[in-house]
């Protein structure tokens, strides 16, 4: 059985030899840090070899290395140059992210049309990312015309690849009859499926809609547990409502303590209502 630093010197060799494959797989066993501690210069150092050699997905990984300072300097020049290098081999990251600059001024003026057309070209690859931005855009006309039957095309398309803020738009999509007849069954059904992707806004529209009564049988107790969900990756809101259940005996046993606790935390991240 090879053991994990035996398998790093054997990948070495082979990436300082020119494999391309080796050299990727180098960066992501450094990025994730899953087999060897994280480090994100040595990510980057394997990630330029692989590019340097025409890796499209190598050379979209340069641009957001470049773009954020993950490894590197930040350089916006040398993020767009290593992004548009991706792009011009239809990698759909590459054009993502080149939308993404374009949509808020990161080394290119901002230019929304722009960012509308590459995320068109990212989208129709299958980036659930641009789907999702497109989605956006197209609920509020930025870059394009508003349309609310576009938006809700956009956003589908990127639920469907697990994407949890468009299953989260969906849902309040549904609830609130955007474009759409209201459906509550379908507005938690969406709900659901971003929050069993631990998606804190999703958790605690799930909540609520178990505490109403809507789109699904009226459940304090489970509403008090997707707030509690929610509340503890500090959505002020889900923090507010917990306290609040805590404090009424909504759905679990009157505990002031935890109240006042809940309450707090809600107050401390500025919630005007705790």
């Amino acid at each position: 059985m090879v053991d994990t630093a035996d398998k790093i010197t054997a990948l070495k060799k082979r990436a300082e030899k020119g494999s391309t494959s080796a050299q990727l797989t180098l960066a992501g066993i450094y990025e994730s840090g899953v087999q060897v501690a994280r480090d994100y210069g040595l990510a980057a150092r394997w990630f330029l070899e692989a590019a340097k050699q025409g890796s499209a997905r190598a050379q979209a990984a340069m641009g957001e290395k470049y773009l954020y300072g993950y490894g590197v300097d930040q350089d916006y020049d040398k993020a767009i140059y290593w992004l548009n290098k991706a792009a011009k081999q239809k990698n759909a990251e590459g054009l993502a992210m080149l939308g993404w600059c374009f949509q808020n001024g990161l080394g290119r003026k901002k230019d929304m049309s722009i960012a509308h057309e590459y995320y068109l070209l990212a989208a129709d690859l299958g980036h659930a990312g641009a789907c999702y931005n497109l989605g956006i855009m197209c609920a509020s006309g930025t870059g394009t015309g508003q349309n609310d039957q576009e938006a809700l095309h956009w956003f589908k398309k990127a639920a469907k690849k697990r994407h949890s803020k468009a299953q989260l738009q969906l849902g309040i999509i549904y609830e609130k009859g955007i474009g759409v007849r209201t459906d509550d069954m379908r507005a938690a059904e969406w709900y659901r499926k971003a929050a069993l992707q631990d998606y804190a806004k999703a958790q605690y529209n799930l909540a609520n809609m178990y505490a109403r009564g809507r789109g699904v049988p009226k459940d304090s107790s489970e509403a008090t547990e997707w707030y509690r969900k929610a509340a503890i990756q500090r959505y002020p809101k889900a923090q507010y409502s917990l306290g609040l259940s805590y404090l009424r005996g909504t759905g679990v046993r009157r505990n002031y303590s935890e109240a006042e606790n809940w309450l707090r935390k809600a107050a401390e991240q500025g919630y005007h209502r705790a």
